[in-house]
């Protein structure tokens, strides 16, 4: 790892945290087009309405785009979420390339050129809309017009239409513009410049995921072969697809080729050419740059392969450098929050189903495809349901639900983030009543993980990474009308603490966004995050500053003076300790293990339950596992957590985490050489007996002890 680890604090909580990621889950004012208002969702309800909410920006400069009337989407959220700080994106970088120039002095533009000044010609495929999500169509337009600058003589552009980050039949806002741009440079008479193909982005070209290879071929054959239907007329064709069925929107339109009056495409691909996708993000766009460059690719008969030359707007996926040519390098991200936790040995796990399983990894990794570290980040996929989402609204969030839990109780890892795919797709259907259960499935998972966390002693944090749900409906022409594209809306952000009190508060900051997000996680870990990251949500009660190590672990804070009830003066030591955990241990017959532990500080014997402190970077459950197993060779098979209490209030923040096991049976322990403990087992009614006459004195366990009582 190229960065340092972590630092620990000398106060505050000790993980584990788990990260809940809403995926296009705004907030907006109650009304008919917001679903969150319109659905059943006493849980987030709740959270909403909690002290620890913060609404955080999630658009716009917040998230690295140009301008803060651009709406986030799902991989600029991630990135920034992951990263902790803000790095220009997609759109920005290529207006920045082209308004200086740098875009058309690249060795890849120049290629493109070159292949046109040959006589081959140059092919535009990319996302036709001003929604700045996937692609923008002033992009397409400059580069329209540096090849009319240049004398490139025959261009074809490959429309994909879109209808989800616009209004949803709004094609012909984009066609239109885009053929008169056409025609103005076929004015001059040495001039070809077409529209070949078009066709709805979920239709063709834009799967991802490699969730639907069908489509990505489909798309292939009309871009590169011109295989669709013929027409000559693509206004009249859409409009027809409109009439034919009311409901239809322009992201399912069913693909077209543009032929001449005999039939033939005016635009498929030859031997010679050269095709540039202007999209931007990179998701939708991995697949068809591997149908146009992998020479051994496997997931569809391409057909006769004509010999292009093929670039990106951007490199897509810089670990597998995905295309290999590329016109604007992409955002550098560096000392992404996963780096550190590495770094500091913590282990941590990424759980979506197919949706958005690349946003809790490749994205919230800066842009890299593999775990960080093998033996430390766990990601687990979830395939997604091959049904639209509108039928299945709940989508896989169970599944995602069951998964989480099952490496939540394990008690391995101190961060765990997960994404729910269903109010960002089910929103795009534009079905609200859809979304309404959509979100009715988030919130009754969310119920259950907020439910582990407690039981484990962590924190959960829940939040989203843009609009969408929220808003789906909007005002035109005096109309409600649907909307399916992302909105500008913040987005919650909702500390859930296990603690009843913690011992943090919540930070005053202007503009808090998605950045913030990371500096938050790593302290409510126990950690200091890295100076130069957004600042952490939460203020933590001040860090001393000086401390002196005493003994594993425990710091010499200062010494103070206090005033005792007789006038007297008295000094003492402030002292700090890490965290620490007790369990009480039941067998098979509902007996209590205590052990019976020489102190050489006292020269005597105590009872006690098992207990011992909280490693850095281990969970308290985890903690308690190994204690139980050092301590007596127990396998706990099942846990109840009892919460926790200060160990030394008034001097410190840290806690004793209290435990319930149980296990059958007894192992070997693997007690360090200098512990002489010895293990009994006493029923319930020797234990009560036992502190009322004052044979156990070790306050940990009276205090588990009627803690138990108290819950049991």
């Amino acid at each position: 790892m190229s960065v340092a680890p972590l630092k620990p604090l000398h106060c505050g909580r000790r993980g584990p945290v788990l990260l809940v990621i809403a995926d296009g889950l705004g907030l907006a004012e109650p009304g008919p087009g917001n679903a969150l208002s319109l659905a059943d969702t006493p849980v987030i309800d709740k959270l909403l309405a909690s002290p620890w909410q913060v609404p955080l920006q999630a658009h716009g400069t917040a998230v690295g785009l140009p301008s803060d009337a651009d709406m986030g989407n799902s991989e600029v959220g991630h990135n920034t979420l992951g990263a902790g700080r803000v790095f220009a994106q997609g759109a920005k970088l290529i207006n920045q390339a082209l308004a200086d120039g740098r875009l058309f002095n690249d060795e890849t533009w120049q290629q493109v050129e070159a292949r046109g000044r040959a006589g081959g010609r140059v092919h535009f495929l990319g996302l036709l809309s001003d929604g700045n999500v996937h692609a923008h169509i002033d992009h397409l337009f400059t580069l329209l017009d540096r090849c009319a600058q240049n004398n490139i003589a025959r261009v074809a552009v490959h429309a994909l239409l879109d209808g989800r980050d616009v209004a949803p039949r709004s094609a012909p806002e984009y066609l239109t513009p885009l053929l008169e741009r056409l025609e103005q440079h076929n004015r001059n008479p040495d001039f070809d410049y077409q529209l070949a193909s078009a066709g709805g982005r979920m239709r063709i070209t834009m799967d991802r995921y490699e969730a639907d290879w069908a489509m990505v071929e489909r798309g292939y054959a009309l871009h590169a072969h011109g295989k669709g239907t013929p027409v000559t007329d693509a206004l009249a064709e859409v409009a027809r697809q409109y009439a034919a069925d009311p409901d239809l929107t322009d992201q399912n339109l069913e693909p077209f080729v543009m032929a001449d009056e005999q039939g033939k495409p005016v635009g498929a691909m030859q031997d010679g050419d050269a095709v540039v996708l202007f999209n931007f993000r990179g998701d939708r766009a991995l697949e068809i740059c591997r149908a146009f460059e992998q020479d051994d690719f496997k997931p569809f008969d391409r057909g006769r392969r004509p010999e292009v030359f093929f670039c990106g707007m951007l490199q897509y996926d810089g670990d597998l450098q995905i295309p290999t040519h590329y016109l604007v390098a992409p955002p550098r991200i560096d000392r992404v929050m996963g780096e550190y936790l590495c770094a500091t040995g913590l282990k941590a796990f990424a759980v979506s189903e197919t949706q958005k399983f690349g946003h809790v990894t490749f994205f919230w990794n800066g842009n890299r495809s593999t775990p960080l570290d093998s033996e430390l980040e766990h990601w687990r996929e979830i395939p997604s349901l091959d049904l639209p989402f509108d039928e299945q609204p709940a989508m896989q969030a169970d599944a995602i639900t069951d998964a989480t839990l099952e490496l939540i109780e394990g008690g391995e890892f101190m961060f765990g983030r997960i994404n729910f795919a269903n109010p960002d797709m089910v929103g795009h259907t534009g079905s609200i009543p859809a979304t309404r259960q959509a979100l009715e499935a988030v919130d009754r998972n969310l119920g259950r993980l907020i439910e582990a966390m407690r039981a484990v002693q962590g924190c959960l944090v829940f939040t989203a990474d843009h609009g969408n749900a929220e808003q789906m409906l909007e005002q035109r022409g005096g109309k409600w009308l649907p909307r399916t594209a992302h909105s500008l809306n913040p987005v919650p952000c909702v500390v859930v603490d296990s603690h009843p009190e913690p011992t943090y508060q919540l930070r005053e900051l202007e503009r808090p966004g998605l950045a913030n997000v990371a500096a938050t996680v790593i302290n409510l870990m126990g950690y200091a995050a890295p100076p130069d990251y957004a600042p952490s949500l939460i203020e933590l009660p001040g860090e001393p500053e000086r401390v002196t190590p005493l003994h594993d672990g425990f710091l010499h804070v200062r010494t103070e003076q206090a005033r005792l009830p007789n006038e007297r003066t008295q000094d003492y030591d402030v002292v700090r300790h890490p965290g620490a955990v007790a369990v009480l241990l039941f067998d098979a017959k509902d007996r209590v293990c205590l052990l019976r532990q020489y102190r050489v500080a006292i020269g005597g014997w105590v009872w006690e339950v098992p207990a011992g402190r909280i490693n850095p970077g281990e969970t308290p459950l985890a903690a308690a596992r190994r204690e139980l197993k050092e301590e007596t060779g127990a396998e706990a098979r099942d846990f109840t957590s009892l919460g926790s209490i200060l160990s030394s209030p008034g001097f410190c923040d840290e806690r004793l985490y209290l435990f319930m096991m149980r296990a059958d049976a007894l192992a070997e322990p693997a007690r360090e050489p200098y512990e002489v403990i010895e293990t009994h087992w006493f029923t319930r009614e020797d234990i009560d007996r036992m502190i009322t006459e004052q044979r156990i004195d070790d306050a940990k366990t009276i205090a588990i002890w009627y803690r138990a009582s108290a819950c049991v």
